[in-house]
């Protein structure tokens, strides 16, 4: 199969394929919201805790506004 060929079919397989999200896994949006705090702010300090090993990221695809399906990353603590 070409490389091309390749492409189109992942794009086809993919296309509007929303993944189930496990339990645990959060969106910065979703922990902005539960810590009540801003989306910046909620970022610098995942980043912060990606960077101490507290925390893991893992996109999965979801529905994303106006953008249809698309990956987003998600984050948990590590146990």
């Amino acid at each position: 199969m070409g490389s091309s060929k390749l492409l189109t079919a992942l794009r086809d397989a993919l296309k509007g394929h929303q993944e189930e999200v496990p339990d645990g896994w959060k969106t910065v949006q979703q922990l902005a919201d539960e810590w009540q705090f801003s989306v910046s702010h909620t970022s610098r300090l995942i980043t912060m805790g990606v960077r101490k090993g507290l925390i893991e990221v893992k996109r999965f695809r979801i529905i994303n506004g106006n953008r249809g399906v698309f990956p987003v990353q998600h984050y948990r603590q590590i146990q």
